[in-house]
């Protein structure tokens, strides 16, 4: 039996940034606008689909590459992102993907993180590398964090802003242990 998901989306390039390093993809939806208005959809869960941002990591170089990768790829194979197996090998083949571009391009250290949920007849599953997160929410409750930030945490346990895992980073390989069903 198939079911209605409605998605709200928007990115922006913000004040900083020559270009906007993030992107969002909503089943074969994706947008990566400079100046980004709010997108509202309603989608008839009738097949596997993934929803997901990434995010370029900033200070390197071509961010907005890597995450505009990142997304198309998840997008053309989202047909695959049914298990938890599927979704860390999907990971994995962006990461590779990502890591070919970027040599090829001459674009040496060039990252991104990601996060989303992968939504099939069955299941529900929530991944992410890096600090970009998923949350879970429920009609009167608060939104509950479901995601585990990749990221090197102060002296008093306070997330910092370096993280420890991003898709196409030599050092840095996406690791399965990031995937959680809701």
């Amino acid at each position: 039996m198939a079911f209605t998901l409605t998605a709200h989306a928007v990115t922006d390039r913000g004040l900083y940034r020559e270009r906007n390093q993030d992107a969002l993809a909503v089943d074969g939806w994706f947008n990566q606008s400079d100046h980004g208005a709010l997108t509202s959809m309603r989608i008839a869960i009738e097949h596997p689909t993934v929803l997901a941002v990434a995010d370029g990591v900033g200070g390197q170089l071509a961010g907005d590459v890597a995450s505009r990768i990142a997304l198309m790829e998840m997008v053309s194979t989202k047909e695959q992102w049914v298990s938890h197996e599927n979704v860390a090998a999907c990971l994995q083949a962006i990461n590779d993907r990502i890591s070919v571009v970027a040599d090829n391009a001459n674009l040496a250290g060039m990252a991104t993180t990601i996060a989303g949920i992968g939504i099939s007849a069955d299941s529900v599953i929530a991944f992410n590398i890096g600090d970009s997160r998923v949350y879970t929410c429920a009609e009167g409750r608060p939104l509950e964090q479901v995601s585990e930030d990749d990221v090197v945490r102060d002296s008093f346990g306070k997330p910092t802003h370096m993280i420890t895992q991003c898709l196409a980073a030599v050092m840095n390989r996406p690791s399965p242990t990031s995937l959680s069903s809701i």
